[in-house]
């Protein structure tokens, strides 16, 4: 005999960290220093079941990179912007038009629209009522003999109602969602933030970004909004040939001046294939031998 703890508002979820999205977490070190992630955040819903509008391209489109001191503060962040076609933020765009206000996170760059695929889930960890009740009826049919004492149990009452009757149902459903294609994000600009010396109230204040959740992940938004923090930035921009490209051609890091830090890289594409003929003869012959 056993139980355990089942929340039965919540029997269509999986009781572990399985397909959780943590938009914010951190990394913490030994002398209290941490560093901390900022990803999108997937906007509440009071139906937990719509999955039809989630864009798995955002999960790991890092938005900045905070380090703290011991003492919590801020003093490094590193930002990233975004390119994509339109669309991709999808059920980020509660958290995304906040932020916009101040920056841009994800600019459009064409009016490409990614192409939706229907897909079906099914439910997951059910039972059939009907199946259930028939293996465990309504009546003592176990008889456990101690110490010449025959106890009988009753099946529905000690194995069917604490274990099984809160994951039964009687219809059985499907979700259906869209897997889209065609989906693109690529680094547009990575923002490097230094900050010198200044106060935690007035530089992690509310109402330097007013509209933030009040928590911890929205704190370096409040910083770079703030005025009169001391800082150094510095800003590596990438540019790419065509919207077909993943890869930039254009590497280009300016500071605070707009003056040149490093010369500008250019990235070759692969224009000449001779080099690779050799290969393809080889796959050629390969192909004639199977």
């Amino acid at each position: 005999m056993f139980t355990d703890p089942v929340e039965v508002t919540q029997i269509d979820d999986l009781h572990s960290n399985n397909g959780i999205l943590y938009h914010y977490t951190e990394e913490v070190f030994s002398d209290n220093s941490a560093i901390g992630y900022k990803y999108p955040a997937i906007q509440s819903s009071a139906n937990y079941n719509v999955i039809h509008a989630h864009s798995g391209n955002m999960d790991n489109a890092m938005l900045a990179m905070i380090s703290y001191d011991a003492n919590g503060k801020i003093v490094r962040v590193s930002r990233n912007g975004y390119i994509s076609n339109e669309g991709v933020t999808a059920n980020r765009n509660q958290e995304y038009s906040l932020l916009k206000s101040k920056y841009d996170y994800f600019a459009t760059e064409a009016q490409e629209l990614p192409v939706a695929i229907s897909q079906i889930k099914k439910e997951p960890v059910f039972y059939a009522k009907e199946d259930m009740l028939a293996a465990f009826p309504n009546m003592n049919t176990i008889s456990l003999t101690f110490a010449g004492i025959t106890y009988t149990v009753n099946p529905y009452y000690r194995i069917f109602l604490p274990n099984y009757d809160m994951r039964c149902k009687d219809v059985f459903e499907t979700f259906d969602y869209s897997l889209y294609t065609g989906r693109k994000i690529r680094v547009r600009e990575t923002q490097e933030y230094q900050f010198g010396d200044y106060d935690i109230a007035t530089g992690h204040a509310a109402a330097n970004f007013p509209g933030l959740p009040d928590e911890k992940a929205y704190v370096y938004e409040r910083l770079l909004a703030a005025t009169g923090i001391p800082f150094t930035r510095t800003t590596t921009q990438y540019t790419y040939n065509s919207n077909a490209h993943l890869q930039p051609s254009v590497i280009k890091t300016t500071d605070s001046r707009g003056i040149s830090c490093y010369p500008e890289q250019s990235i070759p594409e692969i224009t000449n294939w001779l080099p690779l003929l050799p290969l393809q003869k080889w796959y050629r012959l390969i192909l004639k031998m199977q």
